[in-house]
């Protein structure tokens, strides 16, 4: 049985009586809603990394968080559930903090200027406890823990980089993808 020659293509738009060229305008239209959605839910979904740096003893680690949770202001407690990634090593012992802290307790941020910065902590940022945990005192002062103790690290730096956003160009290839597709169909009708 062959069944292309039994089912034959059906174009809703003419079968429901609709003007053909308002038919295309409004799926182009809809194409391009998707694709500015989708463009601007990429652009709020970035991820910022703040790096700790000890001028004695090099890289100490990282969280990360993703930039729709600051609001601008100077001093701003965002809660541990908020940390998307997180991960401290003890240069001396080796011992490693790899998860969030508990919730309830968080780290302060100043998003008030051009690039967002760690000021302080408010409790546990990583870690469960303050022996195998990581603890902001101040933007220059944390404690990691190695397990069965806890070092001080008073000449911290912090940066600020940006990880993880879609590359927008990606975004305008699709879009005029679906671009080509709509023309190439509006001809062949």
């Amino acid at each position: 049985m062959d069944f292309a020659r039994m089912v034959k293509p059906v174009d809703l738009a003419a079968s429901k009586g609709m003007d053909m060229g308002r038919f295309h305008r409004t799926w182009l239209a809809g194409i391009v809603a998707v694709i500015a959605a989708l463009y601007a839910s990429a652009a709020s979904a970035a991820l910022l990394q703040f790096n700790a740096t000890s001028a004695g003893s090099g890289y100490l680690g990282y969280l990360q968080i993703e930039s729709s949770v600051l609001n601008g202001s100077s001093s701003q407690l965002v809660d541990n559930t908020n940390i998307v990634s997180i991960l401290f090593t003890e240069p001396g012992s080796g011992f490693v903090i790899a998860t969030a802290g508990p919730g309830g307790q968080g780290t302060f941020f100043d998003s008030s200027g051009a690039s967002p910065t760690i000021t302080n902590g408010a409790g546990l940022t990583g870690g469960t406890a303050f022996t195998n945990g990581v603890t902001i005192f101040s933007s220059a002062i944390i404690s990691l823990g190695t397990g069965v103790s806890t070092v001080f690290f008073r000449d911290v730096t912090w940066t600020t980089a940006v990880v993880g956003v879609p590359e927008p160009a990606t975004l305008a290839v699709f879009g005029f993808g679906l671009a080509g597709l709509a023309a190439a169909r509006r001809r062949r009708a």
